[in-house]
């Protein structure tokens, strides 16, 4: 279980290649997942479905490389291997300080956390204080295509794109002015209106959806008042993705 977790934590935070420390906090409720990129682009919430009860307190997760290399080595994937939360005491509290990894036939490796001192100094996630939400989609495949193919030719020269509705179409602009430019037709039908004086990063918000298994398994919210959130869920955890707006 614990592998399983830990997986899906790194695949959601460490796979970006942007987000680099990750906060997990439990209680007596649940186990919340908060991270952000150094500049801010990319804020998470996550929570994962059912509580840890080894990690209860604050921990973080950096150096992230290293506990995803020991996720996928093979002898402790198999059975027999064993992957347990270690606690030691600091000041007078049990805290969570390292996951230890030992297989059936003798290798052992221990990931170090970062204790919550260094986590409440370093990882500094602000709370959500919630927008109204002008236009909500749900990408399709061919969404995701598309806005990476023009990405592809469009992204070393122009690293936002814009949303705007045409009428109950929603339209994504890369480009703008006298510039190259391209613009991708990403959803029709739609309730609400975005003007399309709002950018958001382009690579980010594509690495993002591309987490989903499917398109189909995401949902992207835009607001007007300059957010933007990705939502998606696993087996094992809902994350939450918000990325502020730029204004052009």
């Amino acid at each position: 279980m614990l592998t399983e977790v830990f997986s899906d934590i790194l695949s959601h935070t460490h796979g970006l290649s942007f987000i680099e420390m990750v906060k997990v906090s439990t209680d007596e409720d649940e186990t919340k997942i908060e991270a952000m990129d150094e500049d801010r682009t990319v804020v998470l919430y996550g929570k994962l479905n059912s509580r840890v009860d080894d990690l209860e307190g604050v921990v973080g997760l950096s150096r992230m490389a290293v506990l995803a290399g020991y996720l996928k080595f093979p002898s402790f994937t198999e059975d027999g291997a064993k992957v347990e939360i270690v606690k030691q005491t600091r000041g007078e509290a049990e805290v969570p300080a390292e996951i230890k990894f030992s297989s059936s036939d003798g290798h052992d490796a221990v990931y170090r956390f970062m204790y919550k001192d260094a986590v409440e100094d370093l990882i500094q996630v602000p709370k959500f204080k919630g927008v109204q939400w002008d236009v909500v989609i749900t990408p399709t495949e061919k969404n995701l295509k598309d806005l990476s193919y023009f990405n592809n030719i469009l992204g070393a020269f122009e690293p936002v794109f814009t949303a705007k509705t045409e009428g109950t179409d929603l339209n994504l602009y890369i480009g703008s002015g006298s510039t190259d430019k391209a613009t991708v037709p990403f959803a029709s039908d739609i309730s609400g209106s975005l003007s399309g004086n709002l950018s958001w990063p382009l690579v980010e918000t594509l690495a993002i959806l591309k987490l989903a298994q499917k398109a189909e398994d995401c949902t992207m919210s835009f607001s007007s008042k300059g957010a933007l959130k990705i939502e998606m869920s696993t087996g094992l955890a809902s994350y939450e993705y918000i990325l502020p707006a730029r204004t052009r």
